[in-house]
């Protein structure tokens, strides 16, 4: 497949199209066929697209976490089928979407709603994310007694 690669730190003069394996799902992943992607400006300088989680180097990594498309693969565990419209966010630990196609945790994924394009969707994935966590915020408060309350 095609992608976007970046080898080293800097902007997006490290951005090149290379051709590189196609990712293979792992239990709870699906294999999404990338439609549109979200660009988020400061996804250069986080160390996420750098570093794994234990401070190893993950160069040359494939940026873009803001996705919509469609499922090309399901593997076991996953709660989607092929041909499922989806959108999400992913890791950001993990290979990114600036390609053809990219594995995700089923959980960061969710079925795309009919009415909404996939440019409007991948533009979307960041901020439902957001307000999703705002809204269990408010209820984990909501729901403990008051002395727990920050």
């Amino acid at each position: 497949m095609i992608a976007i690669v970046i080898h080293g730190r800097g902007g997006p003069e490290q951005f090149v199209c290379e051709h590189v394996p196609n990712p293979t799902p792992k239990e709870g992943e699906v294999l999404v066929r990338v439609h549109a992607t979200g660009v988020t400006p400061t996804e250069l300088t986080w160390e996420t697209t750098y570093k794994t989680r234990d401070g190893a180097s993950r160069l040359p990594s494939i940026p873009g976490h803001e996705l919509s498309g469609v499922v090309h693969a399901a593997a076991e565990g996953s709660n989607f089928a092929d041909g499922d419209a989806v959108y999400g966010l992913i890791d950001f630990w993990r290979n990114g979407d600036f390609a053809e196609f990219v594995t995700v945790e089923a959980n960061d994924l969710a079925a795309k709603p009919q009415n909404v394009d996939h440019e409007h969707a991948a533009a979307a994935a960041m901020s439902a994310r957001r307000q999703f966590r705002r809204a269990i915020r408010a209820l984990v408060r909501g729901s403990c007694p008051s002395y727990c309350r920050h």
